[in-house]
């Protein structure tokens, strides 16, 4: 993969930087290009199967959608001469789909936007395009610009225009403008970007319709398992009636009582949450129907519980909700600068944890816990400092959590408040607050990004999972560990090809993230599907089995010091493998490798090394994957030698009676393809069993 500006380059992968138009109606056919770094692209994979593509010409393709085919966000990825490539998004919508032909830098150019039809374009650097929509006095329109969940850079400003070009009206910070017509006759609207960039990067999916919007929920957390009622806050909505609340943008909302079903738990593949540090969150997605089409959708927690909400006025210690514990609570940072009082009764000993869910669940919040008893703190806790996924993949988390163990009997007040909240005035700012018993568990998330090894530390590259024919492929996942849970995690994968294998290997105790290793025979077919990643731990005497989520970056970054590098939540975890390239080196167990040794042995294992092309240099493998093992010498393989042994002393490096595995990893340079290259090899891991000495 070669990078501008950089002078070391990794083996080459398939980026697919660029998806246009990113969109497609129900039942219809379009036409998309796709722009990827290096390499040719043959095929388009979709998340969902009623989504097909074939090819019409290099980079150009026919997207067909099958009208059974649900309204809602999707994902694509390619494949080609170098396998398989990263995610991108793709949404599915209702309605006429038309595509920009021609920029309207002026009012005067200004494009039509029929009622109930998507507008697909992209803005120019240093440059507006522009709209009218003809409406007739009294008629209201809901008017909608989208631009993340296309996975595009446009940091969208959007407005209402006079033909002078003067500003009438702003969107909310959903990209949304709700106007009404003072007046037969169009409507002028402006888009541009923040800072006034633009390009191929640039692009938007802008919808005019009289479907409703829905600004938020009564609750932000419903029980799973049944069905729910639950009120809903928003505009055009079905039997609405006047809501004393108002929007982000003061306009005065509607409110409507729905009842939904609700999971058990959160379902697997089309349409997650997408925020990166989620991977913990149970939740869904849902949509209003109306003769007029889908709302937008509204994101819930899944609860084990019915949750308690807020009773206004609640922000003073005298005016505090009251619950009992356990319980879900719901309450809203609203209006700004607004602090939340609940109160409970407690008693001496009892151990509860508090966990505030705002942040995961993609609202822009920064929550504050702060627990009393008599006016005295009892606790407080605010977001991790700590980033599990780091700068190169960031999963930060803002939501706070708190153990707490009461000293005795009493009244106990909890407060929360937003700490980015002072100035902003949203009702939209919402949060649940658990107060649940102690109940250890873990959640998973599984990521393929350029290893720590390699020397540029400071890119990050979209990446996918992909296998070249006796290769290895690492993934990394990442732990996030509940309620005091420090125990181990041994991580597996299920639904793998034929002739691709996986030695399950273990998130040590107390650790957060573990390396989990694909194997590729040399010869075998090719593959493009979704695979299972998932960890297993025994925790209070049952196993537990936990799916890892899959975790992708969304932009080529060039160097992270410089521009941060943003992350997400991807639909499935999807596994390509090239049989028609062969890895540049291979590390594999010789086939007499021991499989046992008796505690305080040593384990001698063969390791065979097989190079390939121009990658000869001399290696320096590391022990990885067991308890303290990175404390074995390394092994040095001659540039000539096939061969290498690596010794386990179990007695030195203190492995307990049980299964281990361990892996090798080495940083090597060659020429690939005829370029200077360098990549990270990993091993296939040795499986082996410390026995009980007689």
């Amino acid at each position: 993969m070669a990078c501008a500006g950089v002078s070391h380059a990794e083996l080459p992968v398939l980026r697919l930087d660029s998806v246009y138009p990113p969109a497609a109606k129900v039942g219809g056919e379009s036409e998309v290009a796709v722009v990827v770094a290096d390499g040719e692209v043959k095929e388009l994979h979709f998340s969902n199967p009623g989504i097909r593509a074939v090819l019409k010409e290099k980079g150009r393709f026919t997207v067909n959608v099958a009208p059974e085919v649900p309204v809602g966000e999707y994902e694509l990825c390619a494949s080609g001469s170098l396998g398989l490539s990263n995610p991108r998004s793709f949404v599915v919508g209702a309605g006429e789909h038309v595509v920009v032909a021609k920029a309207a830098p002026t009012p005067a150019d200004a494009a039509e936007i029929k009622l109930g039809a998507v507008v697909l374009g992209r803005v120019a650097a240093s440059a507006s395009e522009h709209f009218r929509i003809g409406l007739k006095k009294g008629q209201r329109v809901l008017i909608q610009v989208q631009t993340q969940s296309i996975d595009s850079k446009l940091k969208p400003v959007f407005e209402v225009v006079d033909r002078g070009g003067r500003r009438l009206q702003g969107a909310t910070r959903d990209g949304l403008i709700d106007h009404t017509a003072s007046a037969d006759g169009d409507v002028l609207l402006r888009l541009h970007d923040l800072t006034y960039a633009g390009g191929a990067d640039y692009a938007y999916r802008l919808s005019a319709s009289e479907a409703p919007f829905i600004d938020f929920a009564s609750s932000v957390a419903l029980q799973g398992g049944g069905r729910r009622k639950v009120t809903l806050y928003g505009r055009l909505l079905p039997q609405g009636r006047v809501s004393k609340m108002k929007g982000s943008d003061g306009r005065v909302l509607e409110e409507t009582d729905v009842e939904l079903d609700v999971p058990a738990q959160a379902p697997r593949g089309r349409d997650v949450l997408r925020v990166s540090g989620s991977g913990e969150v149970d939740s869904f997605k849902y949509r209003l129907a109306s003769p007029a089409g889908l709302s937008n959708p509204v994101v819930f927690a899944i609860a084990s519980q019915a949750p308690v909400l807020e009773q206004e006025p609640n922000a003073a210690p005298g005016e505090a909700t009251k619950f009992s514990a356990p319980a879900v609570l719901g309450g809203r940072f609203y209006p700004a600068g607004d602090v939340d009082f609940w109160s409970f009764e407690g008693k001496k000993g009892d151990v509860w944890r508090f966990e505030v869910l705002s942040h995961r669940l993609g609202l822009p919040c920064n929550p504050f816990l702060l627990i009393q008893k008599d006016g005295k703190d009892v606790a407080e806790a605010w977001g991790a400092d700590a980033d599990a996924g780091g700068k190169l993949m960031p999963m930060p988390v803002n939501d706070p959590t708190a153990r707490v163990e009461l000293k005795e009997d009493g009244l106990y007040t909890v407060q929360v408040r937003d700490l980015s909240g002072a100035q902003v005035a949203a009702p939209s700012s919402a949060y649940a607050l658990f107060v649940r018993k102690e109940s250890p568990d873990f959640r998973l998330v599984a990521a393929v990004q350029q290893p720590p090894e390699v020397p540029v530390t400071q890119i990050s590259t979209p990446r996918a999972a992909q296998l070249r024919a006796g290769g290895t492929l690492a993934v990394r996942v990442v732990v996030f560990r509940r309620d005091g849970f420090a125990g181990e995690i041994e991580l597996c994968a299920s639904g793998l090809p034929p002739g691709v294998t996986c030695v399950p290997t273990r998130v040590l105790p107390g650790k957060n993230e573990g390396y989990l290793l694909l194997a590729a025979e040399e010869k075998l077919e090719p593959f493009v599907g979704e695979v299972r990643i998932f960890g297993k731990a025994d925790i209070a005497g049952a196993v537990r089995e936990r799916d890892a989520s899959a975790v992708t970056t969304r932009w080529l970054v060039p160097d992270s010091n410089v521009s941060p590098v943003e992350s997400y939540l991807a639909q499935r975890f999807v596994l390509g493998v090239t049989p028609a390239e062969l890895a540049p080196v291979q590390i594999t167990p010789g086939e007499n490798a021991p499989v046992e040794v008796k505690a305080g042995g040593k384990l001698e294992v063969p390791l065979k090394v097989v190079r390939r092309g121009e990658f000869k240099d001399a290696l320096k493998l590391k022990a990885a994957g067991a308890p303290g093992v990175e404390a074995v010498k390394e092994i040095d393989v001659d540039a000539k030698s096939a061969t290498a042994t690596a010794v386990i002393d179990t007695a030195a490096l203190k492995l307990p009676v049980g299964r281990h595995s361990v892996y090798f990893t080495v940083f090597t340079k060659g020429k690939f393809r005829g370029k200077d290259t360098g990549t990270t090899v990993f091993s296939s891991p040795v499986a082996f069993e410390v026995k009980a000495a007689q």
